[in-house]
């Protein structure tokens, strides 16, 4: 799976600590009445004007995050998919985040298209974007899938034109994992 939207932070998370740090300081300063962190810690030598830190630096773990668009886990109506398709059809071409957003087709969605990740990946790859807003009509239920039809334009990336999709999709709440899935 891809993982070329993922930044190593290096070693960002000493910086943002001794920021944390720093604020704290400034913050305890400021409540004890003392113009500034300098005053805060000069003065007579009495104990009362004497604050021990201890910092510990630690090496930084490589923790990925994805660049400029981070995807929270999205909370979704369980009893109403309408949500959930608009955010995935959004998420797909905007933020191309395809490892994660894989994870909400159903493996019985992936054998029936008969799909693999990579064919997933090439498939959007290929499309510049989604026109939005796009038509949701609830189409009733099947068991315990609900289908939806989903109409919506695409544009390719390399030649430039539009495809206007007309797809019947059926879809169940997984309760196990909180989010719906293409089933």
């Amino acid at each position: 799976m891809s993982s070329s939207n993922k930044t190593d932070l290096g070693n960002k998370p000493i910086v943002v600590i001794i920021g944390l740090i720093a604020s704290i300081i400034g913050i305890i300063a400021f409540f004890s009445g003392k113009q500034s962190i300098q005053e805060f810690f000069s003065g007579p030598e009495s104990p009362s004007n004497h604050v021990s830190v201890t910092v510990v630096v630690s090496q930084p773990t490589n923790i990925p995050i994805e660049d400029s668009q981070d995807i929270l886990d999205p909370q979704f109506d369980p009893d109403n998919p309408e949500g959930f398709l608009r955010w995935y059809f959004h998420q797909i071409w905007a933020t191309r985040s395809y490892d994660y957003l894989w994870e909400y087709l159903s493996l019985d969605f992936r054998q029936r298209l008969d799909m693999s990740y990579s064919s997933f990946e090439d498939n959007w790859n290929a499309i510049g974007s989604i026109n939005e807003p796009i038509d949701i009509t609830y189409e009733g239920k099947d068991g315990i899938s609900q289908k939806y039809r989903v109409k919506y334009t695409t544009l390719s990336k390399k030649s430039g034109y539009t495809d206007n999709r007309n797809d019947l999709y059926y879809l169940y709440f997984n309760a196990n994992k909180g989010h719906w899935e293409f089933k």
